[in-house]
């Protein structure tokens, strides 16, 4: 695997596919069948939101997503370092190196995505 289709895998499992299921989870529970305390404050919030709220609200989310992703490939790449690290990651498929650009390579495929 190129570390171009590890990030368009991930970009698409991890942003698109969740990204749909908490749209889906949020449209289609009902707050009264839901014992989780987190859920029911989620879904109160989300349910006195009006439908431009609730798109802003999902862009919000997406965010997230992305700078998190963003972050832990800058780790993998070697940009950004973790308390205690002292030496590189090294990320490899069969047996070949995918990282030193995942980031880059992330960061363009959300661009395009936006387009």
């Amino acid at each position: 695997m190129k570390p171009e289709k590890f990030v368009r895998n991930i970009s698409d499992s991890v942003i698109n596919e969740n990204l749909n299921v908490y749209k889906d989870l949020f449209e289609t529970t009902a707050i009264d069948t839901v014992s989780d305390e987190y859920w029911k404050e989620a879904l109160g919030l989300y349910n006195e939101l009006d439908s431009f709220q609730k798109e802003v609200l999902f862009k919000i989310i997406r965010q997230t997503q992305v700078d998190s992703i963003s972050n832990i490939l800058g780790i993998l790449d070697g940009r950004l370092y973790l308390e205690g690290q002292s030496s590189d990651f090294e990320l490899t498929y069969d047996g070949k190196k995918l990282n030193n650009d995942l980031q880059d390579i992330f960061l363009e495929i959300d661009e395009e995505s936006r387009e």
